[in-house]
Order: structure tokens, then C-alpha cells, then sequence
């Protein structure tokens, strides 16, 4: 975008700001010193005597009661009560704070600025401000709220409330992104064998996606997002995990050459427990079983089959971490890494308040041997334009 066009969009952004934040209407009021009163094209009214030193403060309120009343001005004259001035700036002064344009920017000084402007010398005693109109409807601000959950019972009264809107509504703001990480072991109530069956299933599903694209693995910034490091504002890590993976040596340790579809089989088998995390051997291997499918066109179908039937295993195990049986839709198939990751992205059925939804599970092994799984839920809330439905739950 040219800087002239950025500049016009931003004045017109923050003459918006200004109105919506001022209160200002869309019928035009004037101010008459010479009569101290405030006229419209329903008549005038007098300033009160509370303003005489703020009549600006009165002209905006006076603008929004026009803009609320207009069929009330037209038959007649608009009579209301008039709040302490204090009140009209407070209000005015926290719709700043909390407005788009002002949180998008970091404009955060301009609240200030304005207030010794239009409120010069007014004492606020308080922070009462106009009910309704406070703060600002929803800001625009996406913020990310860390969290790290624990036993069992945790993980599924959180699913439980992110899948219930009103109870989403009242923990997660509007607009808010949510990053969710647990371990998979207090996931499963400490059943080690159910996390190694997890990590088999992860292992199985990253081969069957490499093989099919030919070896090439998933590119992605912020793959090592799921890495056990502590992450700020995420809590502690799980109990029992390693900093690191274990490092396999380089040397190439398969046996099985790939000559007919009974060997393609033996070399997946043998893929998928020679170890449990992405080793330096593996794209090699996986690049051969790979080229060997494309060509084979009978392979293909068989593969597919078992491709999906991998798939689904994996799906499962998933949806049931997440207790969302028949609530969530795998969309796109699996993204696999090159570190062994895998990622998901879903939808979560009739609760369309959960938006960009996308799960990422990372095998965290010990001498080749699962000992726990990282699951990370990458989320966004957004309530607008949605009544109360069904959960599904």
C-alpha cells in the first residue's frame, strides 16, 4: 500500500475512533455561548449550570441523547437527566482505552492526552461512568492466553467449558487465542501403555503421509513450537519428559530393499519400529518406499486403504483426548515435520465459536521407548453474530 493511502486510512480510522469514542451522533448540535445553550434541529436546550466550564463535555452528551431519542425530539422536546461532567469524561476516557484503533496502534498515551484536553481542571472522584456505554463494545486486541493443564479431570472440564459458549464467553474474551498444552500420560489417567500405543499411531501416520508425498516433510515456522521448553505465561512442563530427544546415529540401519509390494510392506514395517522419533536415515528410506509407490499403480490403492485406516486410528486417539466424540471434523489430512511432529487442523462442529483450530502432538521417548506425548491445541474465540446453541456436548 502506498504511504499517501496509509496515511488517508489512517485519519479516517481515527476520526472514527474519535466519534464512536466521543459519543458523537449523526445530527448536528451546536454550542452558543452567547446564549449558553445547545441547539439542534429539534430546538435548544440550556447548558446546565454544572457544565458552564465544560460545555464541550455537555455538547457530546448532548449529541448522543439526539442520536438514542430522535423520534422522541421530533414530537417533542427531549428532556433528560444530565450526569456530573466527571461522568462524561470518565466514559469517554475509558472507551479510548479500550478501542481498536488506540490498542492496534499503541496510541496508549492518547487517552491521557485528550482527557486535559476536553476536561481540563475536572476532578474525577470517581470512576463512575454511563452504564451501557462502558468499556467500548469489544476491542479488536488478539490476545494469547497460555495454558497448561493437568490430571485428567482438568483436561476434561476444559474441553467441557471451551465446547459450552457461555461458559467459553465468560473465561476466554472475544478475539483471544488460546495456546493449550498437556501431557497426553495425565491425559490418558498415567496408562503408560495407552501413550506408547498414542506414539505408535503418531509414528505410523507421519510414515504413510511421507511416503505418499515422496519423503518431502512440512516446512513451517513455529514447528518447534511444541518443544518442551517453558514458554511464557504456559506454566510448568510436564512431569517426566526429556529437554531433548535422543539423538539416533546417521548410519543407514535398514535391511530390506524395496523389489515388489511384499518387500514396500516389509520396509514400512520395518520403518515404523526401527524407532519412534525422526531419525537422519529416515527421509532417505522414506524417499525409496516413496518412489517405489508411484510405481506401482495397484500398490497405490492398497496403500490408500491402509492409509486411511492409519489415519482414523490416529483421528481417534485425538478426539479422544479432546472428548469430542462426533463433535470434531479433521479438515486437510495431517501436516507431518521433519522433527516428528505431527499437525492437525479441525473444526469443532456446532460449537462455531472455536475458530482455527489446529493440534499438534510430539512423542517424547527414552531408549526408544515412549514415555509421554505433548499435545498442543491452538485455538481462537469469536462470539459475534452467534446466539446460544447447542454444544453437542
Amino acid at each position: 500500500m502506498e504511504p499517501r493511502r496509509r496515511k488517508i486510512e489512517q485519519l479516517d480510522a481515527f476520526y472514527a475512533c474519535i466519534k464512536e469514542c466521543f459519543m458523537i451522533g449523526n445530527t448536528e448540535v451546536l454550542y452558543i455561548p452567547q446564549k449558553k445553550a445547545h441547539v439542534s434541529p429539534y430546538g435548544e436546550t440550556s447548558l446546565p449550570e454544572e457544565y458552564s466550564n465544560h460545555p464541550q463535555l455537555a455538547l457530546f452528551y448532548y449529541s448522543y441523547m439526539i442520536d438514542e431519542h430522535t423520534f422522541t425530539a421530533i414530537r417533542s422536546n427531549l428532556l433528560f437527566e444530565w450526569p456530573q461532567p466527571y461522568v462524561i469524561l470518565n466514559t469517554i476516557v475509558r472507551r479510548l482505552e479500550c478501542h481498536r484503533f488506540i490498542v492496534n496502534n499503541n496510541y496508549h498515551w492518547l487517552p491521557d492526552q485528550l482527557k486535559d484536553f476536553i476536561g481540563h481542571g475536572l476532578e474525577c472522584p470517581n470512576k463512575n461512568s454511563i452504564e451501557g456505554l462502558t468499556p467500548f463494545p469489544e476491542s479488536r486486541r488478539r490476545r494469547t492466553i497460555h495454558i497448561c493443564l493437568g490430571p485428567a479431570d482438568k483436561i476434561f472440564e476444559f474441553f467441557e467449558k471451551l465446547t459450552n459458549m457461555d461458559a467459553a464467553r465468560s473465561k476466554f474474551p472475544h478475539l483471544s487465542r488460546l495456546n493449550v498444552r498437556f501431557s497426553c500420560l495425565k491425559g490418558f489417567g498415567n496408562s503408560l501403555e495407552r501413550v506408547q500405543r498414542l506414539a505408535r499411531a503418531i509414528r505410523k501416520v507421519w510414515i504413510y503421509e511421507l511416503v505418499s508425498s515422496g519423503g518431502a516433510t512440512g516446512q513451517r515456522k513455529g514447528a518447534s513450537s511444541v518443544k518442551l521448553e517453558k514458554t511464557s505465561g504456559a506454566g510448568e512442563q510436564f512431569d517426566g519428559q526429556e529437554q531433548a530427544q535422543e539423538q539416533e546415529p546417521a548410519q543407514d540401519n535398514f535391511q530390506h530393499e524395496i523389489t515388489d509390494a511384499a518387500s514396500f510392506w516389509e520396509k514400512l514395517s520395518e520403518l515404523e519400529s526401527h524407532r519412534l522419533v525422526a531419525g537422519a536415515d529416515d527421509a532417505r528410506q522414506l524417499k525409496k518406499a516413496g518412489a517405489y509407490l508411484q510405481s506401482d499403480a495397484d500398490l497405490q490403492k492398497e496403500f490408500k486403504r491402509n492409509k486411511n485406516m492409519v489415519k482414523n486410528i490416529f483421528y481417534s486417539y485425538v478426539k479422544s483426548l479432546m472428548s469430542a466424540e462426533g463433535q470434531v471434523k479433521f479438515n486437510r489430512g495431517v501436516k507431518c515435520l521433519q522433527n516428528g511432529i505431527v499437525n492437525v487442523n479441525l473444526s469443532y462442529g456446532p460449537c462455531k465459536w472455536i475458530k482455527a483450530v489446529t493440534v499438534s502432538l510430539a512423542v517424547q521417548s527414552k531408549h526408544n521407548e515412549a514415555q509421554d506425548v505433548t499435545f498442543v491445541l491452538k485455538c481462537s474465540m469469536s462470539y459475534k453474530d452467534y446466539k446460544k446453541i447447542a454444544t453437542g456436548n
